[in-house]
């Protein structure tokens, strides 16, 4: 096992905010060279570039003396990739440049004290799996904002005096809604005028950012603070109604391989390889995660923990599960339940296609 596939650091990756200062931090310990690029618009070519310094531990760091928010960055890779952070938590539309904000931000009103549903035991659990967009996008479905997290949990919704929408759900008497990724994923347009086009339209399985809410389930997309206070309303409300929320994630795959954020940060490192260089294909679909390297589980559950901590999400759905090594999974499932006890995590017991795991 190469040197590399031991390194670990616990240093938080990303960026740490604040109105003095910022920090990035990215892990590339095989790189040289990174520089970070600071944009004051989303699609400006006006920037500035800073080097970015080597520790000992694999990460690049630079912290910038100045407020930053609602600022976009990126980074330059040996001057020849310049890409998007794989740790982002907003970024602009079709996940081009990551985006510097405050989560405090984006808190809607009553969030921080809105009423979680009680504890459920597993046995009790009636899970309802939904699509966002599927769910509204239709006109029969009498939502005003439709497709969107908006639209999910308007009310009084009908369709030939039949309830729709959310009132539909409170008569189901289900107690977990299971939504399909909603995550950012790059198969859908976020500009808004793609909205409701037929061809633009993807259930969401293919990944690009794991913390970053997706732009084309949102009434503002080219906002990266409103996407995020939109799904905080939606999960709130749901909440409200008696629902648990549980996300369906997808840690076994990325849908870019060789061009990925994480390739290219560290190449051959994220994945499983075959001895011929090429990438293991336990997903079906051109790559799958090494999830047994450290810095990969701890992405992995990095990105769990945020998801329960930042948008009190109750649970999760694996996609492929069976590729996420059992150690990751027993680790990710203690953590989680020291932040909800009553977390409901179940997935996808086979992979889609032969593995080296």
């Amino acid at each position: 096992m190469d040197r590399i596939d031991l390194m670990y650091t616990d240093k938080q990756l990303g960026f740490e905010y604040s109105q003095e200062n910022t920090v990035f931090r990215v892990f590339a310990p095989t790189r040289n060279n990174i520089k970070l690029r600071i944009y004051e618009e989303a699609q400006s070519l006006k920037r500035e570039e800073f080097e970015m310094i080597m520790n000992e531990d694999g990460t690049f760091e630079c912290k910038i003396e100045r407020d930053l928010k609602g600022y976009y960055y990126t980074y330059l890779v040996e001057n020849l990739y310049e890409i998007s952070d794989p740790y982002s938590i907003a970024t602009s539309l079709n996940s081009i440049r990551s985006a510097i904000i405050d989560l405090k931000d984006t808190n809607p009103d009553g969030w921080l004290e809105h009423k979680e549903p009680e504890e459920t035991k597993l046995i009790d659990s009636i899970i309802y799996e939904v699509q966002i967009k599927d769910f509204t996008v239709d006109r029969s479905s009498g939502a005003v904002f439709r497709g969107t997290f908006n639209g999910f949990v308007e009310e009084n919704t009908k369709c030939k005096g039949e309830s729709t929408g959310l009132d539909h759900l409170k008569e189901l008497g289900v107690t977990h809604i299971h939504l399909m990724p909603v995550n950012d994923f790059l198969s859908s347009k976020e500009e808004i005028e793609y909205a409701y086009k037929e061809d633009n339209y993807n259930w969401g399985y293919d990944p690009e950012h794991y913390n970053v809410v997706e732009g084309s389930f949102s009434c503002e997309p080219s906002n990266p603070l409103t996407r995020i206070i939109e799904f905080k309303k939606m999960v709130m409300k749901l909440h409200e109604a008696g629902f648990k929320v549980v996300l369906d994630v997808v840690y076994n795959h990325t849908f870019r391989g060789r061009d990925s954020n994480f390739n290219i940060l560290v190449p051959d490192y994220y994945y499983r390889m075959l001895s011929d260089g090429t990438f293991s294909n336990g997903s079906g679909v051109g790559n799958e995660l090494d999830t047994q390297k450290p810095m990969v589980r701890k992405f992995i559950i990095d990105s769990l923990k945020y998801w329960m901590n930042e948008f009190k999400i109750d649970g999760f759905r694996f996609d492929l599960m069976a590729l996420i090594d059992i150690d990751t999974v027993e680790e990710a499932v203690l953590e989680l339940r020291e932040i909800k006890s009553d977390v409901l995590i179940y997935g996808e017991p086979w992979t889609g296609g032969i593995t080296t795991l």
